[in-house]
């Protein structure tokens, strides 16, 4: 999201980071309402940016700080900052385990088809994602799919890691 790699995040960067998603995944934009996904208002990007700021810009500056974000999601995101100090590679698996432990809302290592809805996901891929069909997508599954999905939007994308300006 950091595209400049001035070590925060703008309003139009988020911006810009929330409408390439849009373009991107056609389930970004969808919302479940009455058992059905419908598409939501053109304004999504916009309300994401602004839910996105509120829940991490602590100081109110319309800037997002690697620190703020930190604190915002918890211990675990800080552990991947050091780690991401020593290895880039690491941020994609610290994001998909505090995905995993957002959506496995009873935290028993493992998403219910339930759990898996309440998070906003389309029901279709419930399936895709549990690979050995026992009615629960495990941490391993989760990681492969996720995964393969952030490298999947990222290349189609053209995103970078934090901070980095690497490849523009």
């Amino acid at each position: 999201m950091d595209k400049n790699g001035d070590g925060f995040i703008s309003w139009s960067e988020a911006l810009a980071y929330f409408k390439k998603r849009e373009e991107s995944n056609p389930q970004f934009n969808k919302a479940k309402t009455g058992g059905r996904f419908i598409t939501n208002s053109s304004d999504t990007a916009e309300r994401k940016v602004k839910n996105f700021f509120k829940r991490n810009d602590s100081d109110a500056d319309k800037k997002v700080t690697f620190e703020e974000f930190c604190e915002a999601h918890g211990e675990s995101m800080r552990y991947a900052q050091t780690e991401a100090e020593e290895e880039d590679t690491d941020m994609d698996a610290q994001l998909i385990n505090s995905r995993f432990m957002q959506t496995d809302q009873d935290k028993n290592g493992k998403i219910t088809h339930d759990e898996w809805i309440a998070d906003g996901n389309d029901p279709d891929d419930f399936e895709k994602w549990d690979d050995d069909h026992s009615g629960d997508i495990s941490r391993e599954e989760y990681r492969k799919h996720e995964a393969a999905r952030l490298k999947a939007r990222d290349e189609q994308a053209g995103t970078i890691p934090w901070g980095s300006n690497e490849g523009e």
